[in-house]
């Protein structure tokens, strides 16, 4: 359900694209330096290394992140990030069984649960490439591929509880991050933006998110 819901998100923006193209006036060329911020839905999934037996492991989430950053020129830019990519969970009753690093573990009372909430911070390089520049097709000045990698401060909290009460932790570290992504570039300096991106770490985390951002 949370991928359908990304999938339909990143459809109603595309959308937008021949909407906002027929109705828009003829501009001046952007300069190749700009600020640009913006916002995004993201659908998670988390690396745990759990493999369910016969307790319920929902390793899927969705998240959001809000963006800032700077081009320098049409290929090469920077760009910082928060994002909050929801949470893991794995649930299961007296009995039920796990298995984690090739060893099983059960849990010994009802209604036991262990959930892992991620946010980050991260800043890194963008990489793009412009196609209509690098085709000379002018028609392919609406969309940019592009490419990322950077370093990410993270934080996860984990909570245990069951019938008999609750225990929490927590951790945080620095790791490496990268991805992949599709610019559509709208008119009036909006743009719609499709990307995935590898969060590495003790627990891998996979996001793929919608987003909408502003050029200034």
């Amino acid at each position: 359900m949370r991928r359908v819901l990304f999938w339909i998100t990143l459809a109603s923006m595309v959308a937008m694209v021949s909407l906002s193209s027929a109705v828009a006036e003829e501009k001046k060329p952007q300069k190749p330096a700009q600020w640009y911020m913006g916002a995004g839905y993201m659908s998670t999934t988390f690396d745990t290394d759990i493999t369910p037996l016969t307790a319920t492991l929902d390793d899927e989430d969705h998240g959001f992140k809000v963006f800032g950053g700077f081009r320098f020129n049409d290929y090469v830019g920077i760009e910082m990030t928060y994002a909050n990519f929801g949470e893991a969970s794995l649930k299961g009753n007296t009995g039920d069984t796990f298995a984690a690093n090739g060893i099983t573990y059960s849990f010994l009372r009802d209604n036991s649960s262990v959930t892992q909430k991620v946010w980050a911070l991260s800043v890194g390089g963008v990489f793009f490439l412009p196609l209509d520049k690098v085709t000379g097709v002018k028609q392919l000045k609406w969309i940019t591929p592009f490419g990322k990698i950077g370093s990410y401060y993270w934080d996860s909290d984990l909570e245990a509880s069951n019938t008999s009460g609750s225990v929490s932790a927590s951790d945080n570290g620095v790791d490496l991050f990268f991805g992949l992504g599709l610019d559509i570039n709208l008119p009036r300096n909006f743009v719609i933006r499709g990307e995935w991106e590898r969060y590495n770490g003790d627990d891998d985390i996979d996001a793929w998110s919608a987003n909408l951002l502003f050029r200034f």
